[in-house]
């Protein structure tokens, strides 16, 4: 009578063949696991690819936005390329792109745009769960900040000490020459070739020639570039008066003819043989006058200004004419002294607005034996001098041709820097 209820509790009871009825059972959630993970793979992936050409699509927005600000062009130039960078990518549905530009407030050459795009795809295992498709999307962002217009005053020291061998080997050479002198400048005592002739005789650069080529360099790599129309370029000698070398006829005070600035500023020459020929008194008040009004660099009217002075830092002046502070007269009527930093401030004051950059040909004391009567007493003051003028990070020091070089590059194309492409 109770078989059946015996046969049924052993049939409970019975642990044998248990994996197969657990695998049977879990199988088919395994293999949808496995195939939901293929499709959100595969989901990632094509998103990854989205975002890839949204990135392309809002960096050409933002540059075709800052040139004109016409979003209505900029939006179909980057729906364009989006749709030219996803191609046909198989799987992708429905893929769209939207744009979003502003511009930064406190910097008007700064663009920002903002891509939004989305798309799915449709999956192949997430429809046994009644996901049909899986949607895509996200944001992409591109900030650009536009070529400023830009106002650059180059202030070449065209004074005797300019005339020093840029070289520690055409320094010797010099003072192996029948010159006797480093300075390629400086009076030849009663011999019939000046210093300067031999200097060129011997294929001695100065540091003035230096400088002059650099600035000729600096100005072939502009007319080469995209940015030419964007900056003008004023040189000067500074003498005994700054002398505007780029205002002959037919050419604007600050110029774009940069083949015409390039002749100017290789024929800078020094002047005269008469040490005590100028001051910075008589020069940097003249600059400023010289310079317009600053601005933000938004249009030609606005441009920012720049100003470079290029100079050993030491000012010899008449013992009758009013001394800079820090200037020594050791006799014979010729003083010397460092660079007076508040001369600068004009160029900086509000309505000129100008960053200041100072490259300093560093004054050396074995050269010359007059140094340690004229220089020596106050040449630790130089060098403070000048970075005081200076705006921050826009003070550099060179001595000789590479560093003279580098230092001149640095500060133009660290002015330069804010003309960048960022994604």
């Amino acid at each position: 009578m109770f078989r059946p209820f015996n046969r049924l509790r052993a049939f409970a009871s019975d642990r044998r063949g248990t994996f197969g009825i657990i695998f049977a059972l879990t199988l088919f959630p395994m293999v949808q696991m496995a195939g939901v993970a293929i499709d959100y793979s595969n989901a990632t992936r094509l998103n990854a690819r989205l975002k890839s050409a949204a990135d392309e699509a809002a960096l050409s927005a933002v540059k075709d936005y800052a040139r004109d600000l016409n979003s209505s062009f900029a939006t179909s130039k980057g729906q364009d390329i989006f749709r030219s960078q996803l191609g046909s990518t198989r799987g992708l549905q429905s893929p769209n792109i939207t744009f979003a530009y502003s511009r930064d407030p406190t910097d008007r050459n700064k663009y920002v745009a903002t891509a939004t795009y989305s798309g799915s795809v449709k999956t192949y295992f997430g429809k046994f769960i009644m996901v049909e498709t899986i949607p895509l999307g996200g944001t992409a962002q591109a900030t650009y900040r536009a070529p400023s217009y830009k106002n650059f005053f180059f202030v070449v020291d065209a004074s005797e000490s300019m005339g020093l061998a840029a070289s520690a080997k055409d320094i010797k050479r010099m003072k192996d020459s029948p010159a006797g002198c480093a300075f390629a400048c400086h009076n030849p005592y009663g011999r019939t070739e000046t210093n300067l002739e031999t200097a060129r005789a011997l294929g001695v650069k100065t540091r003035l020639d230096v400088i002059k080529e650099t600035i000729a360099t600096l100005l072939d790599e502009t007319a080469a570039s995209s940015t030419t129309r964007y900056l003008k370029f004023s040189i000067y000698a500074m003498r005994k008066q700054l002398t505007a070398l780029n205002v002959p006829a037919g050419l604007d005070a600050l110029s774009t003819d940069y083949a015409a600035l390039k002749g100017l500023a290789n024929g800078i020459t020094f002047e005269g043989m008469d040490p005590n020929n100028w001051t910075y008194y008589s020069t940097l008040s003249d600059l400023t006058a010289a310079i317009p009004e600053g601005g933000d660099g938004t249009s030609p009217e606005n441009a920012q200004n720049y100003v470079f002075l290029m100079t050993d830092g030491v000012s010899d002046v008449n013992s009758g004419d009013t001394l800079p502070p820090g200037t020594i007269c050791p006799g014979s009527g010729h003083c010397t002294g460092p660079l007076d930093p508040t001369l600068c401030a004009p160029f900086k004051e509000s309505t000129k607005s100008a960053t200041v950059g100072v490259l300093y040909t560093t004054y050396l004391p074995e050269v010359d034996g007059s140094y340690w009567d004229h220089v020596h007493p106050f040449a630790p003051q130089i060098a403070p001098a000048l970075r005081s003028c200076a705006n921050e990070n826009y003070f550099v020091q060179g001595t000789h041709s590479e560093e003279i070089v580098s230092g001149i590059r640095f500060l133009f194309y660290q002015a330069l820097g804010n003309v960048r492409l960022t994604q």
